[in-house]
């Protein structure tokens, strides 16, 4: 009985190898590829994905949802145009004025305090740094009486001589310059304007 062995030489081609008496090989080509089958039913249908998180709802005009990094949107609604990071303040005042804790860049408070230098008549100042000096610039004071000392060429004078009531003479402290402390003696020396009564306790006439 003969005895055939198929082998596979190419991917065209099969050698027959025919066994005993002889031996034999017979090369067989392989016949052209048939055409291809129709596709198959289509697969079922896969189960479904799981819920995405839905957008919140509310928010006013002007806001927007945010997003954090690598997460869904949140619920948590803020301006449009977003937020941002100061990384330094700082201040600046006129001379009249100083400032301490200037620039802040973590936190920390600004303190603003008047320096000494007098604040600019434009500004609302008298330009001056001491009470007599900005009276005098108020026009309260004469530039000739900066201290504002009381005196007698500064008083205003009524020519009474009606009021029918006790007034008492002035006495001033000095002779010339400014009266700088005026006296009166309410019991020893009297005048009524209204009547003319001079009233004086003791009156002696200097030779």
């Amino acid at each position: 009985m003969a005895n055939i062995v198929a082998n596979v030489v190419d991917g065209n081609s099969i050698n027959l190898v025919v066994t005993p008496p002889t031996t034999q090989i017979v090369t067989i080509d392989r016949g052209l590829a048939g055409p291809t089958g129709p596709a198959g039913p289509t697969g079922p249908q896969g189960p479904a994905g799981a819920a995405g998180a839905g957008v919140a709802t509310g928010g006013t005009t002007g806001q927007v949802l945010a997003k954090a990094s690598n997460t869904n949107y949140d619920t948590t609604w803020i301006a449009l145009g977003g937020t941002g990071t100061v990384t330094s303040v700082a201040a600046t005042v006129p001379s009249f004025l100083s400032i301490a804790g200037s620039p802040i860049t973590t936190a920390g408070t600004l303190a603003i305090t008047y320096s000494g230098t007098a604040l600019p008549i434009a500004n609302g100042g008298t330009g001056a740094t001491t009470a007599p000096a900005a009276l005098t610039a108020l026009g309260a004071y004469p530039s000739s009486n900066p201290s504002g000392y009381t005196s007698t060429q500064y008083a205003t004078i009524t020519d009474d001589t009606t009021t029918n009531a006790v007034r008492y003479p002035l006495f001033a402290n000095a002779t010339s310059g400014n009266v700088t402390v005026e006296y009166t003696s309410s019991t020893k020396l009297k005048f009524n304007p209204s009547t003319g009564a001079l009233t004086i306790s003791q009156l002696i006439i200097a030779p």
